[in-house]
């Protein structure tokens, strides 16, 4: 999926935290492949993903992040 451009994320709710972070694919694979311990820490997750902003409709705006992230013109 990555050797192809292909837009790759996954998206992590923390109940506990009520809060939802966007992390890119290729970051998340990276972190997996080098790590000893084979589960992520919340603390990662807020350093190295993005926050996706809660809203009514829809509850969790991730194409927001996406559109800022891929599509927003410099």
């Amino acid at each position: 999926m990555l050797r192809q451009g292909a837009i790759a994320f996954v998206i992590v709710r923390f109940i506990a935290y009520d809060e939802t972070y966007y992390v890119d694919a290729a970051k998340m694979i990276r972190q997996y492949r080098l790590a000893e311990r084979k589960s992520l820490p919340y603390s990662w997750f807020v350093q190295e993903g993005i926050l996706i902003p809660y809203s009514l409709t829809p509850p969790v705006h991730y194409l927001r992040v996406i559109d800022e992230l891929y599509f927003k013109e410099k």
